[in-house]
Formats: structure tokens, sequence, C-alpha cells
């Protein structure tokens, strides 16, 4: 049986302290509208704040790119957070990384649709 459910995520940033953070929030709404659960267990793989966030093309992965370290460095990796079941997620990280570094001050991400690319043989 496959249960779908919305998700919010907050993940990094800096705390109260200006510290930057690891710590990674997900609330789920699972039982009926309105209705959310917090779980507190998805940490990011390193501290970040001013990282930027996207909805996978999916519908389903989150993507976050670039960020700041907490040794004020900008951040070239790149992570993935999936579902592959409700309460079963976790942050990848991708083989994938930015050229250059960079923090959300400095990048602008998107997806680009599929037809937006026009390829013939």
């Amino acid at each position: 049986m496959i249960v779908e459910a919305k998700a919010a995520i907050v993940a990094g940033g800096l705390n109260m302290f200006g510290e930057v953070t690891d710590s990674g929030e997900v609330w789920f709404e699972l039982i009926a509208p309105g209705s959310w659960i917090l779980d507190e267990a998805y940490r990011l793989p390193k501290k970040l704040s001013n990282a930027v966030g996207l909805t996978a093309p999916n519908g389903y992965d989150f993507i976050l790119v670039g960020g700041t370290m907490e040794n004020d460095e900008f951040n070239r990796d790149i992570f993935s957070f999936n579902c592959p079941a409700v309460l079963l997620c976790g942050w990848t990280k991708l083989e994938q990384k930015l050229l250059e570094p960079r923090d959300a001050s400095r990048i602008m991400a998107f997806f680009l649709e599929d037809s937006y690319f026009s390829c013939q043989d």
C-alpha cells in the first residue's frame, strides 16, 4: 500500500546563538488536513545556512544547493531529501557538485521542464 503525505522541510540555518546548524525538521500531514506531525530526526549531512531549496521535477524529492558552512566558506555540495516511505526519509549527498561554491545571495536555481530542450537526430 502506498501512502502519500504532504511534507514541509526546514533544514539548516542559524540557531538563536547565530551558529550555523545542521538541524532538520520535517512536518508531515498524515492523518487529516491541518493535522501535522513533526519529526526532528533528519539532520543535514553538514552544517549549512543560506542554501537554496528546490522541489525536484518528480514532485517527491527535495534538493538543497549551495549555502554557507560553519567556517564561513561557501558550499559546493548538492543534497537530495527523499522519502521512499512515509517517515522513512533521509538526506543523500549527490555525486554532482557546483563548479563554483556559492550561497543563496549569489545563486538562482530552478528546474527546467524536459520540453525546454529540443533535440533532433
